[in-house]
């Protein structure tokens, strides 16, 4: 499995990162960051639970910055 880290958001942010607001279908505690510019791989075996999705507008943003990033675009 493929992921990019999400960190707490403490009001600064580098330019590729993808800002997630803290809402009910998230369920996360706090706004977060989602680190683009760090991917990697992980066993799946060790997700213990899935705690909520993001909206397809951050999706969107994560889908177009991996394009760029694998020179997917033209």
């Amino acid at each position: 499995m493929t992921l990019m880290i999400m960190t707490s958001y403490k009001g600064k942010q580098w330019r590729a990162d993808i800002l997630v607001k803290r809402n009910t279908e998230n369920n996360l505690a706090c706004d977060s960051l989602i680190k683009v510019q760090h991917i990697m791989s992980f066993d799946q075996n060790r997700l213990i639970k899935r705690i909520g999705v993001i909206d397809s507008s951050a999706m969107s943003r994560v889908k177009k910055y991996l394009a760029q990033h694998f020179g997917l675009t033209d």
